[in-house]
């Protein structure tokens, strides 16, 4: 597992999906646009923000 979003990680996911795996990108919603098309999946929990706060 990896915490990034920019597209430096695009070409890793695309060979990934190529190869049969199942590649979800969980960013924000800032994160590459090439990165989010080339992963089976993208989530962005910019909505949760409010619940993902430490107290």
């Amino acid at each position: 597992m990896r915490v990034a979003g920019d597209g430096d990680y695009e070409p890793t996911v695309r060979q990934l999906v190529a190869d049969g795996f199942a590649v979800t990108v969980l960013y924000w919603s800032h994160a590459s646009r090439e990165l989010c098309e080339a992963a089976t999946a993208f989530h962005a929990p910019d909505t949760y923000i409010g619940y993902l706060a430490l107290s």
